[in-house]
């Protein structure tokens, strides 16, 4: 007969370590007089699936920011409240002092990887977006300088895309959706600063086109957002091939364009003449870079894509919210076409769009209520004490405990009135000139704290020019979409369901 004494022992000690940690969580709330945090009333109270299914369903009518509005002021003290989500407790918050906390103070003790890793596997491997903790640190640190001033300060590559964009949009008479158009833009921008050539000329090698790559991200890119939106389930759903497929043809393109640069490392390529190659010419790249650290593909890979993704899919979704913007507000871009035309014909310089105060306020503004990144999550590494949240009026100090989900929602943190002003979700640039609006915390485009986004000052610049040379040439975006206000679409980020449909009238210009 098998002997049965170590059960009743390791219960007993069980039990005991549950009454040691119930304990000291009491001292620790008691320490630093935490109130309890205002709960939402699951039907579910396992996995929490019922908020799940409600917060699904709103983005599919477009209701999500009206939705979490209601959960708040319903279920939480106005910025803080408490939920599962898929079984994981969940904080809730809209607070700038939380934020700082997650973000900056106790950035140690929250982390991105046991959210992303899984999720994003094989799609992107450990690197900057990926890892937590020394990964994340080397691979920051290796990219960081690489978005240096003098790597984007200088605008000859991206004024003859942009001039190619113009040309092509002046000869359109009629309504034209920009958002494709700002998206091809993009991927041109985004492999010429990766690859050193553009993907009009950098695809071709790899039998593709612009509009088929487009597509195979578009699959990656959703496939990602099914895993995520899927959680714990992702373990026993079904494989998703077309994602897997489509993950596949990119990495080959990557793959190709490492494998080149290692041999150009070695043996660099010249014509008979003795004149270097056609990517050699094109000065910067960033694999280049990359490769004189390493040669190890699938770390120039992740960390290629961990700097392509953002560009290829948060930049054209901000650049054409903004035109969205514009098209309902002409009196704006009679503003920003004054200033652009103000400048006179001086060449466009990375001094010259920072000295545009009116350009930048827009740019802010835009960013502030249409941000395609409109979610933060981070996931509590350890207890942790946060400074406010607790009780009625949410002014209290509160307690989480290891594993806890942290959901910031920006996309309402940008909308607190208490901060904004009453006119806080109407587009109105103005405000930006007041020299008693100062954010911190309350502004949160590109992220805060160590992980903000190190290509903020490179994303900001590209907008300044590419704006700025619209407005020297067409005298007006007129709307031409009968459906006025902003319709979300979900893949990835947040994008403008119905485009951006305008009619670009041409005019006197100094380029």
């Amino acid at each position: 007969m098998p002997t049965l004494w170590p059960i009743p022992i390791f219960g007993i000690l069980w039990v005991i370590w549950k009454v040691v940690l119930h304990w000291r969580d009491r001292r620790v709330i008691q320490q630093h007089q935490c109130a309890p945090i205002p709960s939402y009333p699951h039907k579910d109270p396992f996995l929490g699936y019922d908020l799940h299914r409600l917060l699904e369903k709103s983005k599919q009518t477009n209701g999500l920011l009206p939705t979490i509005e209601t959960l708040y002021k319903t279920y939480g003290n106005g910025r803080t409240f408490r939920a599962l989500t898929w079984g994981i407790p969940t904080l809730y918050t809209t607070d700038p002092k939380n934020i700082q906390a997650v973000l900056a103070t106790h950035f140690d003790r929250f982390g991105v990887e046991p959210i992303r890793k899984a999720f994003n596997d094989p799609w992107i491997g450990p690197g900057i977006v990926i890892s937590d903790g020394p990964l994340w640190k080397s691979s920051r640190a290796l990219l960081k300088p690489l978005f240096a001033k003098s790597h984007f300060a200088d605008f000859q590559k991206i004024e003859v895309h942009v001039n190619k964009l113009i040309r092509t949009l002046e000869e359109v008479d009629e309504t034209v959706d920009l958002q494709p158009y700002f998206s091809h833009l993009y991927v041109n921008l985004a492999m010429e600063f990766l690859f050193g050539l553009p993907a009009e000329e950098l695809l071709p090698k790899v039998q593709m086109n612009i509009d088929d790559f487009l597509s195979e991200m578009q699959v990656a890119l959703r496939g990602v957002q099914r895993r995520v939106a899927l959680g714990p389930m992702l373990k026993i759903a079904p494989k998703d091939q077309p994602w897997q497929n489509a993950c596949q043809r990119v990495h080959r393109i990557f793959d190709y364009c490492i494998d080149q640069t290692i041999m150009d490392a070695t043996d660099p390529p010249c014509d008979p003449d003795g004149i270097p190659s056609e990517a050699a010419q094109h000065g910067f790249s960033l694999v280049r870079e990359l490769v004189k650290e390493t040669q190890d593909r699938k770390y120039i890979r992740d960390q290629l894509l961990s700097v392509f993704l953002p560009i290829h899919n948060g930049s054209p979704i901000a650049i054409s919210d903004l035109f969205f913007q514009l098209a309902r507000h002409p009196e704006v871009w009679e503003g920003l076409r004054k200033e652009s035309l103000d400048v006179g014909n001086q060449p466009l310089t990375f001094e010259v769009l920072k000295s545009m105060k009116y350009l930048n306020c827009v740019i802010r503004e835009s960013l502030r209520l249409l941000a395609p990144l409109d979610r933060v999550l981070r996931l509590a590494l350890s207890d942790t004490v946060l400074p406010r949240g607790g009780g009625p009026t949410g002014e209290e100090a509160i307690y989480i405990k290891q594993g806890t989900l942290v959901d910031i929602r920006t996309n309402l943190l940008h909308r607190d009135k208490s901060f904004w002003g009453p006119d806080a979700a109407e587009f109105r640039p103005d405000r930006w000139l007041r020299s008693d609006l100062r954010p911190k915390w309350e502004f949160l485009p590109f992220g805060g704290g160590a992980r903000h986004c190190p290509a903020n000052n490179f994303v900001l610049t590209q907008y300044a020019f590419i704006i700025t040379k619209f407005a020297r040439r067409f005298v007006a975006v007129e709307n031409q979409d009968p459906v006025h206000e902003f319709v979300d679409e979900y893949n990835f980020s947040k994008s403008s369901k119905n485009g951006v449909k305008v009619r670009l009238v041409p005019g006197s210009q100094f380029d």
